[in-house]
């Protein structure tokens, strides 16, 4: 079967209008009129898993994309650039902080209409200055994410602190990884005396690399707006928001309400 999926997947690597996701490629893939369309695109599933950490194709988002022998030499070389727990959370940090809340430092408080300055974490890592006021947001690769008791003890008493717990995601870690061992890689890449194809390849993988942040960049704003928020030491009841930053704006809100009663 994983080798009928990387079939169809070269067949319409050069087809742009067909969209590569896993369902439409179960679609197209299906053989028989009386299909169980669950189980047949579970299957097709576990072969895209397969071939892609086999290298024979790459993910980006949704999409699959069938990958030439230059391309998946790259691909491989990509894989296996070292990286660390503090690129993920730089990248975190730049997408959630930076483009997501637009670099914002304070938040206005709708009652007095007064700034308040806010300190960045992110699972716990303080990024930049601190503040007397926290927003902690929690990623799902945090050590203790299955845990909500560890939210509700932190936030215990803490009436400066609030924490927002992302949902369960592992697109994100994974979409975090290669973005960050891409964007490593081509400059390293970019000096030596490439042929013409691993030129292509490489361009191409810059172009896709910045897809790939765009989709990064929705993927954690949908997050936040679903996002469960702990201060005070329970979770808040909070309704969901097609915005992450206006779902931030309005839990902090009820974060200077109760770290200023007065």
């Amino acid at each position: 079967l994983a080798l009928k999926v990387l079939k169809t997947l070269f067949m319409v690597k050069y087809y742009t209008n067909f969209k590569t996701t896993a369902q439409n490629i179960a679609v197209l893939m299906i053989d028989k009129v009386n299909i169980n369309f669950r189980e047949h695109n579970e299957k097709i599933k576990k072969a895209l898993d397969r071939l892609e950490n086999e290298t024979y194709i790459r993910r980006n988002g949704e999409l699959y994309e069938y990958l030439t022998d230059d391309e998946k030499d790259i691909e491989a070389e990509i894989k296996n650039v070292s990286i660390d727990t503090s690129d993920i959370l730089q990248i975190y940090n730049e997408l959630i902080y930076g483009s997501i809340l637009g670099a914002m430092t304070k938040i206005r408080y709708q009652e007095n209409k007064q700034d308040y300055e806010f300190t960045h974490k992110i699972n716990g890592a303080l990024m930049g200055r601190e503040k007397d006021l926290s927003i902690d947001i929690i990623t799902p690769d945090f050590e203790y994410y299955n845990m909500p008791n560890y939210f509700q003890s932190q936030t215990m008493g803490m009436g400066n602190l609030m924490m927002i717990v992302l949902p369960d995601d592992r697109r994100l870690l994974q979409e975090a990884r290669m973005f960050k061992k891409t964007e490593k890689y081509i400059p390293q890449q970019q000096n030596r005396n490439n042929t013409e194809s691993v030129g292509r390849v490489l361009y191409e993988k810059g172009q896709q690399n910045s897809e790939r942040k765009r989709n990064l960049i929705l993927l954690l704003n949908k997050m936040l707006g679903e996002a469960t928020i702990y201060f005070n030491g329970e979770a808040q009841i909070t309704s969901h928001a097609s915005d992450g930053k206006t779902k931030v704006i309005n839990a902090f809100q009820a974060l200077v309400k109760l770290a200023y009663p007065k």
